[in-house]
């Protein structure tokens, strides 16, 4: 994969990125899984506080209620 940027008079900053082994993605993969593992309650925890807060007026709001997901 190539990412750049080309002005009028001038090239890059560019990279170059190589293919992914096997390997890698796996590592990859099991480093996404641990992350959401370790994120997941904290985060659904901080979403459910924000949303509880954003509805707490006296009126009823329209939509949907937010389900975590």
């Amino acid at each position: 994969m190539f990412w750049g940027s080309f002005n009028y008079d001038m090239k890059g900053p560019y990279h170059y990125w190589e293919p992914e082994t096997v390997k890698e993605k796996e590592a990859a993969k099991e480093e996404i899984k641990r992350l959401n593992e370790e994120l997941e309650p904290l985060m659904k925890k901080e979403w459910e506080l924000q949303n509880g807060l954003n509805r707490l007026s006296l009126q009823n709001l329209p939509g949907r209620t937010p389900k975590w997901r």
